[in-house]
């Protein structure tokens, strides 16, 4: 049976109508509760790489709830979110949805993780100890492509470099599917800008680090995630396009210039 979206499914659906600088420091401070994280995935038709999360997910001790905010997916994400105790929230593109979730969840530390990313309990592990700082508002992890191809490996390894020269210049700023931050900065910066279309994950680290600082990006411990992008588009044109809107966010701008493109991804 396919799914069209949680509308349709006789579920509670959440009401979504309520709404410095560091770099891979040593983390003290006070213990943190067991059950630490809220989990917030953004999906639209996530059905392939889903169940691969939420398997990794579910395990982790410290995550206290998971909630799957759909933009009305036509396949089975919504099935397979409800088949694993997730909460639902109505979703939209990323910085939409991230925020739906983020006004249900319960803990006071929220992650945002996209569905293709590949979690392991050292990210976990990691998570609690820099958020064991008081001082640390924001996390967020060097990432290596599941992909052998020379092209896509150095375009990864330019956003590190381009994460790396931003703190130097006293900005935090660099791309993140895995985004860790206390409540407390995600409301002072009023969450992430729905009206930015691409690279709202880089603007709000960038509004982060300025407006409460307390940014670590830890390269020590990568985070693995999928190439598909770079399958759905030419990988050169996709190149240029972050290198524009890096330099459009690191400017303060919302405007794009060049679409992203909205397409759902092959199976």
């Amino acid at each position: 049976m396919r799914i069209r979206s949680a509308r349709k499914m006789n579920i509670q659906v959440a009401d979504t109508s309520d709404v410095k600088n560091g770099h891979d420091n040593k983390a003290v401070g006070t213990q943190l509760p067991t059950r630490t994280f809220s989990v917030i995935v953004p999906t639209w038709n996530e059905e392939r790489w889903l169940p691969i999360l939420l398997n990794a997910i579910t395990r982790e001790p410290s995550v206290s709830e998971i909630i799957v905010a759909d933009h009305s997916s036509s396949d089975d994400t919504v099935r397979i979110a409800v088949d694993s105790d997730c909460r639902l929230a109505c979703g939209g593109l990323p910085a939409v949805g991230r925020n739906a979730g983020a006004r249900v969840a319960k803990e006071d530390i929220l992650l945002f993780i996209d569905a293709d990313v590949k979690v392991t309990c050292e990210i976990f592990n990691v998570l609690m100890a820099k958020f064991q700082d008081p001082a640390t508002s924001l996390v967020y992890f060097r990432m290596v492509p599941d992909s052998d191809q020379f092209f896509v490996k150095t375009a990864y390894k330019a956003a590190d470099l381009y994460a790396r020269l931003c703190g130097l210049l006293g900005t935090s700023q660099g791309s993140a599917p895995l985004i860790g931050v206390r409540r407390h900065a995600f409301v002072e910066v009023g969450g992430f800008d729905e009206r930015v279309s691409a690279a709202e994950d880089v603007d709000f680290i960038r509004r982060v680090g300025r407006q409460v600082g307390g940014v670590k990006y830890v390269r020590s411990t990568v985070l693995h995630v999928s190439a598909r992008r770079f399958d759905l588009e030419a990988g050169r044109s996709y190149s240029v396009k972050c290198v524009i809107w890096g330099l459009l966010r690191w400017m303060g701008f919302r405007a794009s210039l060049m679409p992203y493109k909205w397409e759902r991804y092959s199976k």
